[in-house]
């Protein structure tokens, strides 16, 4: 899975960041701040690196929390069971399917 650095989601210009140091401080591999329009990604731990699917599934983890967010659903952005779960499923369809949402890049087979 390609992880852009911006992603654009209802008015919001959110920035993706790998960051070196979340798991040590704050025992996490991703995080979303809603305050400074921004996902932290956590890609190596302690020098090992994490594989890409354990990346791409915490990309869309904090995907979904924005998500919720943005569409006013505090509930369900605190069941860190459903958005892990969405997460991995999400990751499972794209990553298996080889599906590329992109404007012009349909097909019908």
């Amino acid at each position: 899975m390609k992880i852009p650095t911006r992603i654009k989601m209802l008015g919001r210009n959110i920035k993706v960041k790998f960051v070196k140091d979340l798991t040590r401080r704050n025992d996490t591999n991703g995080e979303t701040h809603y305050r400074f329009d921004e996902i932290l990604i956590q890609k190596n731990v302690e020098g090992t690196p994490r594989s890409d699917t354990q990346t791409g599934i915490t990309f869309l983890h904090e995907l979904l929390h924005w998500s919720f967010y943005v569409m006013g659903e505090q509930e369900l952005n605190d069941n860190e069971k459903l958005v892990t779960n969405m997460a991995e499923v999400l990751y499972q369809v794209l990553a298996k399917n080889d599906i590329d949402l992109r404007d012009g890049r349909y097909s019908e087979k």
